[in-house]
């Protein structure tokens, strides 16, 4: 876990990091050790048109058992280590 003026990083497993907000408790982007390049952006808490859309569903093996997919998008078990854009 690491500690800055405004985030919270928490090791959510060996190679991701979440942070959030210090104040708020906001969860806000995830980092991965092994894909420095890329963030996980929590699409939810925007308030404005993302100007992109979904390319795949990843970790649909944890999902929860309310939510069901229903578009022919790929899924992935994880995140998939080839082809990740």
């Amino acid at each position: 876990m690491a500690i800055t003026k405004t985030l919270l990083i928490v090791s959510a497993s060996e190679h991701v990091g979440k942070t959030f907000c210090r104040t708020r408790g906001s969860n806000l982007i995830s980092l991965y050790d092994d894909h420095p390049d890329y963030i996980g952006l929590p699409i939810g808490g925007l308030d404005q048109d993302p100007g992109a859309l979904p390319i795949m569903h990843i970790f649909v093996g944890s999902e929860s058992l309310l939510y069901e997919i229903t578009d022919s998008l790929p899924q992935h078990e994880e995140l998939p280590q080839e082809n990740v854009v």
